[in-house]
């Protein structure tokens, strides 16, 4: 039966790609949504309300802080989108990451990836270019809570959980990794690298430091 059913769906999957893409990428957008308010739903009943007082300045300081993270958080990842697709729309770039920002916390975390290569792709990326992008990311946000993690706990005399010399290797391994050298030859062994070949040569030791603060920013600011 799945031989003569398959030609049919090979063909309506071909036509409505876009279609498909739009409904992957917002689905995993709308199944965030639906799993917070799922969480506040049913933690709500626990929470005893009457046992705290609300301070609205206090809220709003939050919500202000938290969107200055998202604004350093998006614009990190359109500079990441740019740097390794050589052109980049930065406006539609971090547009995707406001999106795709509420789908990191799923229990899943390859819907996250999947929303945001999806949305991507429906915008014109390639799947490869998206992927490789959301490995910089990820490097990226691996050094920068290595250093929150230091500067935390030894700056500002917090007990360290993790001790220094753990954290410090981490930070060092995901700067070699990330080095142009070594990462390009990590990414030569990604599927369609050879067809949309992903660039990695404007990640200077100077652009990752920077993208690093502004992750580690965005950190600070409790958006990540």
């Amino acid at each position: 039966m799945l031989q003569f059913l398959w030609p049919s769906l090979r063909q309506f999957l071909t036509k409505h790609q876009q279609l498909i893409r739009k409904s992957i990428g917002y689905g995993t957008v709308l199944l965030a949504l639906g799993f917070y308010a799922w969480q506040i739903y049913s933690q709500g009943f626990e929470f005893d309300w009457n046992a705290y007082r609300l301070n609205w300045y206090f809220l709003v300081g939050v919500l202000i802080l938290h969107a200055v993270g998202l604004v350093y958080g998006s614009l990190g990842w359109a500079l990441i989108m740019e740097g390794v697709a050589q052109r980049s729309d930065l406006f539609k770039s971090a547009k995707i990451y406001f999106l795709t920002v509420i789908t990191r916390n799923l229990p899943i975390l390859a819907l996250s990836i999947i929303s945001r290569v999806a949305l991507h792709e429906e915008a014109g990326r390639g799947k490869t270019i998206t992927f490789v992008a959301v490995l910089v990311e990820r490097l990226i946000i691996t050094i920068a809570s290595a250093l929150a993690y230091l500067i935390v706990s030894y700056l500002f005399g917090i007990e360290a959980i993790v001790p220094a010399y753990y954290v410090i290797a981490v930070l060092v391994v995901g700067l070699v990794i990330i080095s142009p050298p070594i990462f390009k030859r990590l990414i030569a062994k990604v599927p369609g690298y050879d067809d949309y070949q992903p660039s990695t040569q404007d990640f200077s030791i100077q652009r990752i430091f920077f993208l690093v603060s502004m992750y580690l920013l965005a950190m600070v600011l409790g958006s990540l």
